[in-house]
């Protein structure tokens, strides 16, 4: 009884081993290449509020802003070729998930606004691409392209963009 115990254990090993090595002599038989890409587009991230202001109608003060925020570049889909190449075929200015600084300044005067509380929101603007990557498959010492494709989307940082809001009639200049 032990014996076929230990026999059946054995056996279940070897053919886990066996199939873990296909697995490793699969990936070892496939690569992948960045095939196609679209052209660039903008993408935005969301709008944040950098600072707010009553004005009673007849103000002539400015409100302005100046903001430090930490910014990168970054994609979404699943990832199958190495970073650098993905970042070099979309011709990306920044390297993908370093984070960054970026300071900037914007202000914009209350005169003919209308009583109430207005608000300076900002968000950040990527130039975007789409980029096909192919799968190939090495078939007799011969790499030959298959039909499975993965889609991956780019957002390269490229500026920050603001608009000033109206929020309200009553004062609430409290974030």
């Amino acid at each position: 009884m032990m014996k076929k115990r230990y026999l059946a254990m054995l056996v279940g090993l070897v053919m886990a081993v066996c199939m873990a090595g296909n697995a490793f002599a699969d990936e070892a038989m496939t690569k992948w290449t960045c095939e196609k890409k679209s052209g660039v587009f903008e993408g935005y991230g969301g709008w944040k509020e950098a600072v707010r202001a009553y004005t009673n109608g007849r103000c002539t003060d400015k409100m302005s802003c100046h903001t430090t925020k930490k910014v990168n570049s970054t994609y979404s889909g699943e990832l199958k070729v190495s970073i650098p190449k993905l970042e070099s075929f979309a011709l990306m200015k920044h390297e993908i998930n370093k984070s960054f600084s970026v300071s900037v300044k914007y202000s914009t005067s209350l005169k003919g606004k209308k009583k109430g509380t207005w608000a300076i929101q900002y968000r950040p603007v990527y130039n975007c691409r789409n980029v096909t990557q192919r799968k190939y498959q090495k078939v007799d010492k011969q790499w030959k392209k298959t039909s499975v494709k993965k889609k991956v989307k780019t957002k390269d940082y490229k500026s920050m963009a603001y608009r000033v809001v109206y929020l309200s009639p009553k004062n609430k200049t409290s974030i």
